[in-house]
């Protein structure tokens, strides 16, 4: 019922799931075994974006070169947030990929290598999957969540107590 050869992207260290749907007239259909050979061909080329920038059109961002494996340029975002349950990577929001954290596949928020093992606006902290980028790992506790909180409380009394003077 599927198409005999379905589009596909693998990206570095992602998960990726190509299903194949097949309708009988009730009699046994066997599923062999075989082999893919993949050839790669490397060409460089002048960036065309900052990987996890701004500077792509909206609907699309600029995913990092380790990620993908493919020339920077903007690729096109998916419909889905982070958290939210995926089959591939081009299923996730810009600047988000889809990954098996240990309770299946998931939207995962990226991060730049500049904010390894910084915590995230998401939240949680940056945690390097290559060279060039991170994921955001919601369950790894922010070491200054409890002082960023009473910092911020103490700002606004100190600002409350200027506007008062």
């Amino acid at each position: 019922v599927s198409a005999y050869a379905p589009p596909f992207t693998i990206y570095n260290q992602t998960t990726t799931t190509v299903s194949f749907q097949f309708q009988t007239d009730a009699q046994i259909v066997t599923v062999g075994a075989g082999a893919l050979n993949v050839d790669v061909v490397v060409d460089e080329t002048a960036p065309v974006c900052t990987p996890l920038g701004s500077d792509c059109a909206a609907g699309s961002w600029c995913a990092p070169t380790e990620l993908t494996g493919a020339a920077l340029r903007c690729i096109a975002e998916g419909p889905l947030a982070a958290g939210e349950a995926c089959r591939s990577p081009g299923d996730c929001a810009a600047n988000s990929s889809c990954f098996d954290m240990g309770a299946g596949a998931v939207c995962v928020v990226l991060c730049g290598a500049a904010d390894f093992n910084q915590p995230c606006l998401s939240g949680g902290l940056c945690t390097p999957r290559g060279v060039d980028y991170g994921v955001c790992e919601a369950g790894t506790p922010d070491p200054s969540a409890g002082q960023g909180g009473d910092a911020g409380q103490a700002g606004a009394s100190a600002q409350g107590g200027a506007n008062t003077q």
